[in-house]
């Protein structure tokens, strides 16, 4: 098959993505020697846009995984703004080192019932947003060295054949479950209504939190308030170069403490390719 462009497309609220999705394209472009673009759709302003490919372009589309799944709130902009004609994809998850669940047949499912073609996939794991104990420098030069030999087979296939078709995945189709949040004593824990709060002497008003917020949640006035929806993707709190935004809601650090107990174990990244 000709492939005559490349566009990968990610959401990566705290960067973990984007890194993995930037190594996944440039190695896939080194194979297939045609140009690269990038559309971001993390932040509000990024998502005004619709996108749509034809036949010979390749997307790449990758995103990271909240509670088992795609992030519920960017699902509306996904399912409408970006369309295909019979268009190869590959979709990537990147995980917290604890499961990725439905979150590939999720992407994968919206892919296919948007014109594209999903012919190959993988889900990789990362550190977690919520904690740096968790998946602790992942992915790391053993994830690399498969992320890269993912990168070569998938384009080396997509050379080699005109016919595509759907890779099979793990995972409800539909997607149904979300995963429950445990606290540290294993049972249910909700923190939706869980908001970041503020080290008043420490913050100097700069307002990167404001602007790098998925959600656009945080005042861009008085960045120590948070009059919208909070998804705790932990974005202002990375971002923060004063280290003034913490979170302290009990159900939520419950969890977090759970998650650094059950979930330091090494989990393995998954690849799945055309077999033939």
């Amino acid at each position: 098959m000709e492939i005559t462009h490349i566009t990968a497309i990610y959401y990566s609220a705290t960067g973990n993505t984007r890194k993995v999705i930037k190594r996944i394209a440039k190695n896939v472009q080194e194979v297939l020697q045609v140009p690269l673009d990038y559309v971001d759709y993390t932040r509000p302003k990024n998502r005004e846009k619709t996108h749509s490919f034809g036949p010979n372009e390749l997307v790449i589309f990758a995103s990271c995984v909240y509670a088992g799944r795609i992030p519920n709130k960017m699902l509306p902009y996904i399912s409408t703004a970006f369309s295909g004609t019979n268009t190869p994809a590959i979709p990537i998850v990147v995980f917290g080192n604890r499961s990725f669940d439905n979150a590939l047949s999720e992407l994968t499912d919206i892919l296919s019932s948007n014109g594209f073609i999903p012919f190959s996939a993988s889900a990789i794991a990362s550190v977690h947003a919520f904690s740096s104990n968790i998946g602790t420098g992942r992915p790391d030069e053993k994830d690399l060295e498969q992320i890269d030999s993912f990168c070569k087979n998938a384009s080396e296939y997509i050379l080699n054949n005109e016919n595509l078709v759907q890779i099979e995945v793990p995972g409800e189709h539909p997607a149904v479950t979300y995963y429950t949040p445990l606290g540290i004593d294993n049972t249910p824990v909700n923190f939706l209504r869980a908001k970041p709060k503020t080290h008043k002497e420490l913050c100097d008003n700069c307002g990167a939190c404001a602007k790098a917020c998925p959600m656009s949640a945080i005042d861009f006035v008085d960045n120590t308030l948070v009059p919208g929806t909070c998804i705790k993707c932990q974005c202002c709190v990375k971002i923060c170069h004063t280290k003034a935004k913490y979170f302290d809601d009990e159900g939520f650090i419950s969890h977090v403490k759970m998650l650094e107990r059950d979930y330091v174990r090494r989990h393995e990244p998954a690849f799945f390719l055309p077999t033939t």
